[in-house]
């Protein structure tokens, strides 16, 4: 994206302005960024796919999108229970701003869930190409970072041919790549959809720009409270079939059992809803393994019997685990071997 840049015109300063990085005006028009690291690397992308954006938006005639269009569309994304929730409502947001940010809409194609995203662009040009191919992996870094996992990737979908997409010489991408598609967006496994949001909008200053583009997946600096409440909680719930007290999640973190009841209030947060996520989570990973009884999810789940279990699932998805074990095996059964596998990039 860098040399598409400076070729559409964009001057080296205006790239590298307030970004703190050890490269010069010389080193990023000779090429010479191999030596960044991960976080500065994602820095620079993130600086550079703004500015395209922006100026594509103005070759338009259209508004660039602006800082509270973005903040509109996380907030949007962050008031949603699910990940089905989160998505649909941020495709709400898109069409209240009038589209600057493009239209955003989810497909359950029976075991398959699609992101399609639409820029609403007039035409088919090469920076359209990589400013569109960001937002696929800027959209799907949100959807990871609220989960506070890596959302599987099936395939990544490109309304652009295979002459453009070869231009951005990007080495190839990690995941399968679809060309000259019917839309834009990526393909997950749809049983994620009912995975719970975890972060809040306290989180969101100390949120890392996640893309697969840049270093999929990685995580810089110190996990936030709630999230290493999380990671201790699904962890004795995985390994010892409990939940650990809050008393003993305060004392693995060295804090007191008052200050870490404040600090996750101050962040939107509670242990109850920490355990209620967890334990939604863990949930349907084991009912989609098929092989457990209800009453040993369950027991594995930390309830006190399989009745427990079942009131707690049925006000949290609004049907028993039964019925949703049903209809998940009915819709893997109905798309197994009919999927068209595109070929790896």
């Amino acid at each position: 994206m860098t040399s598409l840049a400076l070729a559409a015109g964009i001057e080296p300063d205006e790239i590298l302005d307030g970004l703190g990085l050890p490269l010069g005006t010389m080193d990023l028009c000779d090429g010479k960024i191999g030596r960044l690291n991960a976080e500065d690397l994602r820095s620079l992308g993130s600086r550079l796919a703004s500015i395209l954006a922006r100026h594509a938006s103005l070759a338009e005639g259209r508004m660039p999108i602006r800082p509270p269009d973005w903040r509109v569309l996380l907030y949007s994304l962050l008031s949603g229970r699910t990940l089905r929730d989160a998505i649909l409502h941020g495709g709400d947001a898109c069409e209240a701003i009038d589209g600057r940010c493009g239209r955003m809409t989810l497909r359950e194609n029976g075991a398959i869930g699609e992101v399609r995203l639409d820029s609403l662009r007039p035409g088919s040009t090469l920076t359209g190409c990589a400013v569109d191919l960001n937002g696929v992996a800027s959209i799907h870094g949100l959807c990871s970072w609220l989960l506070g996992q890596s959302l599987p990737l099936r395939s990544i979908h490109l309304a652009y041919d295979e002459d453009m997409f070869d231009r951005l010489d990007l080495g190839g991408l990690p995941y399968p790549v679809v060309l000259s598609a019917a839309w834009t967006g990526f393909s997950f496994p749809a049983t994620w959809l009912d995975h719970p949001v975890v972060r809040s909008a306290s989180e969101l200053p100390t949120r890392q720009t996640q893309s697969f583009l840049f270093d999929v997946g990685s995580e810089i600096g110190v996990l936030p409270l709630a999230e290493q409440v999380r990671r201790l909680t699904i962890q004795a719930l995985r390994l010892h079939h409990r939940l650990p007290s809050f008393a003993e999640v305060s004392a693995r973190l060295g804090r007191s059992v008052p200050t870490l009841r404040r600090h996750l209030a101050m962040g939107g947060s509670s242990y109850r809803s920490i355990k209620a996520s967890c334990r939604r989570e863990l949930g349907l990973e084991l009912l989609r393994q098929g092989h457990l009884s209800i009453e040993d999810i369950a027991a594995r789940l930390d309830f006190c019997d399989s009745d427990a279990f079942r009131i707690a699932f049925r006000g949290w998805f609004g049907k028993s685990p039964n019925m949703y074990r049903l209809e998940a095996h009915r819709a893997e059964a109905a798309t197994c071997g009919l999927a068209a596998v595109p070929v790896n990039r």
